[in-house]
């Protein structure tokens, strides 16, 4: 039996409740024709919500291919991401979050695209809440480009993407975007510095371009994105700021491990991840949710990932600046009283 043209890789853990929908909207898309052309790969981080008897009944309710693992221990999201992978065996193998859903036609659409042969697709994505209600479209490139083939081994041609990024999505932060030639990740040995980062799948894509890759953008919306579930995220200051440095600390290391001696691609990496995250408004609220200690180990990476020193010296001061007109105030009160 031939291997199929599309493995669709869902890395997953917990996310039961989700989980039927994001194998559904794929499923529904698939007619008798392309079934042997697909397949649905689940990496269940030892989930204990029962996603084990969901999928078992997804399997035999779906006519996809469902091949379901069950990790012993939770391993961590990098490992995870990547044993998603190692269960597929098709050409191309497309990521899904586990409460992401395809998007009407996507399927089909991205069938289309990897006739062309390229080594990485990335398409946009539409917002959502939780309950996956319509909120906005999200582009990872301006609006001025359509859709355009990239070759990332030219370093103008990356330059440019980085100059037309507005996020991190457009260096694969975002799983459910992309699509990737699986040949081409197998040749790509894991560094295990990045397990443990939330980007192990970014550090294998942009591996690609030490041996040659070309990346097509298209600015269609092929991906429904759940908000409102960020694993990564804790409604506190100091999550706040854990989940700003996950990105710092993430595409800064990327930038040092893969590109320390290329500077074209080093500050464009940078480049993307201060469009991800802007000068005035991240510096501030790290800024405003650190004490003085943190604040002078984050200033140290922030300068690092290229964000302006007089900047960050002058937010340095703010903190100190409004305690100090707190106090001020809180003595005029006690004063006047």
């Amino acid at each position: 039996m031939a291997n199929p043209r599309l493995s669709i890789c869902i890395p997953t853990y917990n996310r039961r409740k989700y989980l039927r929908d994001t194998i559904t909207s794929i499923a529904t898309q698939v007619s008798a024709a392309d079934a042997s052309r697909i397949e649905i790969c689940v990496s269940d981080n030892a989930s204990t919500d029962g996603t084990e008897i969901l999928i078992h009944e997804l399997q035999s309710s779906t006519p996809v291919r469902i091949i379901y693992s069950r990790n012993e221990t939770n391993l961590g999201a990098d490992a995870n991401y990547l044993r998603a992978v190692e269960l597929a065996s098709g050409d191309y193998c497309w990521y899904m979050g586990s409460d992401d859903t395809a998007a009407p036609g996507s399927l089909a659409r991205f069938f289309r695209e990897i006739d062309e042969g390229h080594d990485i697709y990335l398409c946009n994505r539409i917002d959502c809440d939780i309950e996956m209600k319509y909120i906005c479209d999200r582009f990872w490139l301006d609006k001025s480009i359509k859709s355009e083939v990239f070759d990332f081994t030219v370093q103008d041609q990356f330059r440019r993407y980085a100059k037309h990024s507005l996020s991190v999505g457009a260096l694969f932060g975002y799983l459910s975007s992309i699509v990737f030639k699986r040949e081409k990740w197998q040749a790509v040995t894991i560094d295990p510095v990045f397990m443990g980062t939330a980007y192990s799948h970014v550090y294998m894509l942009l591996s690609f371009i030490k041996t040659g890759c070309t990346l097509k953008y298209f600015s269609d919306h092929l991906v429904n994105s759940r908000g409102g579930n960020d694993s990564f995220w804790a409604p506190s200051n100091d999550g706040i700021v854990k989940r700003i440095m996950i990105d710092i600390d993430g595409y800064l290391l990327l930038a040092d491990k893969l590109f320390g001696s290329a500077p074209a691609y080093f500050n464009g990496v940078l480049q993307v991840l201060r469009a991800e995250r802007p000068a005035v408004k991240t510096l501030a609220t790290l800024r405003l949710r650190t004490n003085d200690q943190t604040w002078d180990h984050v200033a140290k990476r922030l300068k690092r990932a290229g964000y302006s020193v007089w900047l960050i010296h002058l937010v340095g001061m703010m903190k100190p600046l409004v305690s100090t007109v707190k106090r001020l105030r809180d003595l005029g009160v006690s004063r006047s009283a």
